[in-house]
């Protein structure tokens, strides 16, 4: 509400004793101003306080950690399947005994129970006869790399000669090479196997044509060139033959002489 303000009226006495007039003032009436209510002063969106933006070389690096961790849950899924579609699940074995063919259950599961005895037993044995033949392989490996190591010592070429070596064995074909893998496997369990490499490896010739022998003759090929580069100054063997032995001429004592016919006459 307004307030009202009131002037006190001081009522005198004029000198000739009529009373004083006095004139009022108005009455003036203050009246205060609603009060109005401050508006805040919104802050526009353009006035706010923008986010500190990461340098580009930070946003690049995190997409590309993000496309690589991306990439490598791919790559685990891809090996995943590939796990299952190299492991397929296992199938029943034919020769695993059948419910049908005997006429109780507890036959049936003695018969079942002896299989699989006898094919786990089975089973361990062919994983030792593979273990046992890596093994021995191995230790082939590290003999066969021994004597290569040591014949190859004073062969400066022997790189490139095994090079070539390599690459012969490539161009064989395997239709007419029919006595490769008996010369291998004799080459390879031959004590002279760095020499005859580094032999075939100078002369390719000779690899293919032992190669197109049949397994026997190229394995007799392969031992005379061992005994060839074993002793290189050894006359080589003369080759056998069922000739008959020339005949012995018939010669006469002395003060005889010998007839066309081969009479000896005194």
């Amino acid at each position: 509400m307004p307030e009202e303000t009131d002037l006190i009226v001081d009522l005198g006495v004029q000198d000739d004793g009529e009373p004083a007039v006095v004139e009022t003032a108005p009455v003036i009436e203050t009246v205060k101003s609603p009060e109005v209510p401050v508006e805040t002063q919104e802050t526009k969106p353009e006035d706010q306080e923008k986010p500190h933006k990461k340098p580009g070389s930070v946003r690049a690096r995190e997409r590309a950690e993000k496309a690589e961790a991306e990439a490598a849950d791919a790559r685990k899924r891809v090996a995943e399947l590939e796990e299952q579609i190299k492991s397929p699940k296992p199938v029943n074995d034919p020769n695993e005994p059948a419910l049908e063919n005997f006429d109780d259950l507890a036959s049936w599961r003695v018969a079942l129970a002896d299989f699989h005895s006898k094919k786990a037993s089975k089973e361990t044995e062919d994983r030792f006869k593979a273990e046992q033949a890596q093994r021995e392989l191995q230790t082939r490996q590290a003999t066969w790399h021994e004597a290569d190591t040591k014949f190859s010592a004073d062969k400066p070429d022997w790189d490139d000669v095994m090079e070539d070596l390599t690459e012969t064995v490539g161009k064989l074909d395997p239709k007419t090479a029919i006595g490769f893998g008996a010369l291998d496997a004799a080459l390879s369990a031959s004590d002279m196997a760095p020499a005859l490499k580094y032999h075939f490896g100078k002369n390719p010739e000779d690899l293919t044509r032992m190669a197109r022998l049949d397994p026997i003759s190229a394995v007799k090929e392969l031992t005379k060139l061992e005994m060839k580069l074993e002793n290189p100054s050894a006359e080589p063997p003369k080759p056998k033959t069922n000739a008959p032995k020339p005949v012995t001429p018939v010669t006469a004592p002395t003060g005889a002489r010998v007839l066309e016919d081969g009479l000896i006459v005194y």
